[in-house]
């Protein structure tokens, strides 16, 4: 039903009335009428009625540009994160078949998607270890990652007819120890993982804050007993604890890694879920605290990676 807008009429001083009306946005159709009171006649012959666009109306006009201009921006942004979501779901899923390839037709991945790793970065270790020449490897944090690094660690040695580095990896909750526990028994790595149950306790970092992290110092050392190398070279993967556990909650591990290891040992850190901010804040603190301490380091950004990585190589001090 259409609805009645008043007007208001102005008389100018040549006789004329004008009449602004609001209407409602873009209508279809409208009718104006007029009724006239008073004494004498009308002369239709010079009588005009003209329609014009007032000042609401130009607005209007212009918010309407505004709206399809923002539209526009909206829908190319969208087209843009579709066609990267579309490409990253491809770039996974080649990864997944690659490690499900390496792992064996004997061990069926699980799924790495949310908590887990990605695919990209499972292949990214695989790359690590098949080139580092490492003497052992330290994952903070355990899952399918675990399984990865120690088929990786068997199949880099056997090339050379050697035994493969240890791996020690660390995990604070029952319920994922045990679930990695039973992957490997599945891939029948068990035997070649110490796979650590390491509750939340405090660590007392370099800044004199507590942090609730692995209790890993004695393990740490124990591995450092072990190694036969002066100057060990270590991978470390830092993929926990997991970011609800507090601020920063990553942060101690290259604190614990330097208090079991002291200076003499080479490291490579990879920082997994970079994208975050926690993550890259923590990275900048650790080269903070190696720049005070004098080390060499240096340090190299996955950003590709679905949820990105960095890569921090701490030399160790000359003898």
């Amino acid at each position: 039903m259409a609805k009645k807008q008043a007007g208001q009429s102005i008389r100018t001083q040549d006789g004329r009335f004008q009449t602004y009306i609001r209407t409602q946005n873009q209508p279809t159709h409208f009718a104006i009428g007029f009724r006239l009171a008073g004494a004498g006649r009308l002369d239709t012959n010079l009588t005009r009625i003209l329609l014009s666009r007032g000042p609401i109306a130009t607005l209007a006009a212009s918010l309407e540009h505004k709206i399809t201009e923002r539209l526009s921006q909206v829908r190319s942004t969208l087209d843009t994160e579709q066609q990267r979501q579309s490409k990253n779901t491809l770039a996974q899923i080649e990864h997944f078949i690659r490690l499900q390839s390496y792992m064996g037709a004997d061990f069926l991945m699980p799924d790495m998607h949310a908590w887990p790793i990605s695919p990209d970065l499972g292949v990214l270790l695989i790359r690590l270890v098949e080139a580092g020449g490492y003497d052992a490897v330290i994952e903070f944090g355990s899952g399918v990652s675990t399984v990865i690094l120690a088929q990786a660690l068997i199949k880099t040695a056997a090339l050379t007819n050697a035994q493969p580095a240890p791996l020690l990896s660390f995990e604070h909750l029952e319920h994922y120890f045990e679930q990695t526990a039973a992957m490997l028994r599945q891939a029948r790595l068990h035997k070649r993982v110490d796979l650590r149950l390491a509750p939340l306790v405090p660590f007392n970092a370099p800044n004199d804050r507590d942090y609730p992290y692995y209790d890993c110092g004695t393990a740490l050392r124990e591995l450092r007993e072990r190694l036969n190398a002066v100057t060990p070279h270590i991978l470390v993967l830092v993929d926990g604890p997991p970011a609800a556990t507090g601020p920063q909650a990553r942060y101690p591990a290259l604190p614990a890694l330097l208090d079991a290891f002291g200076d003499q040992a080479h490291f490579d850190l990879l920082m997994d879920d970079y994208i975050r901010p926690d993550e890259r804040d923590i990275l900048n603190r650790w080269q903070a605290l190696l720049t005070e301490q004098g080390r060499l380091f240096q340090t190299h950004d996955y950003p590709k990676l679905e949820k990105q990585a960095c890569l921090l190589q701490l030399k160790a001090c000359p003898a």
